[in-house]
């Protein structure tokens, strides 16, 4: 009797999970992921990052994950008083800054669908 009551539970759980699980997945479906990744153009955490990980999923959930690209990272500025110009430094170095601005200017030129292929291939080259 015990046993038939105990099963009889489980089977129930087990229904009522899957309901709730398919209410879910339907749910997540429509929804829309959005990330934002602050990143360094030659820091190779960033490169293994981007080039095995972010990219990959891009490609598996498509215009479901949407990912806004920071190419700033741990870089460091100052203001000149004087001139209101900005001077910038990178963890990796001068040409490290030089990347991040590039990209960060291609993120203003490029279509939102090229910008994550593009950046993956400068972070993989």
């Amino acid at each position: 009797m015990k046993l038939s009551i105990l099963v009889s539970f489980c089977l129930f759980y087990l229904a009522q999970a899957k309901i709730r699980y398919q209410n879910l997945a339907q749910r997540a479906g429509a929804d829309q992921v959005t990330i934002s990744v602050y990143y360094e153009c030659l820091c190779p955490d960033s490169i293994g990052f981007v080039v095995n990980q972010l990219y990959p999923a891009w490609q598996l959930f498509g215009s479901k994950l949407q990912i806004q690209h920071k190419p700033f990272g741990k870089a460091n500025w100052t203001e000149s008083v004087y001139s209101h110009a900005y001077d910038f430094t990178c963890q990796h170095g001068d040409p490290e800054c030089t990347g991040n601005m590039i990209q960060s200017c291609l993120l203003k030129l490029v279509e939102y669908e090229s910008v994550v292929p593009v950046i993956n291939c400068i972070m993989s080259s």
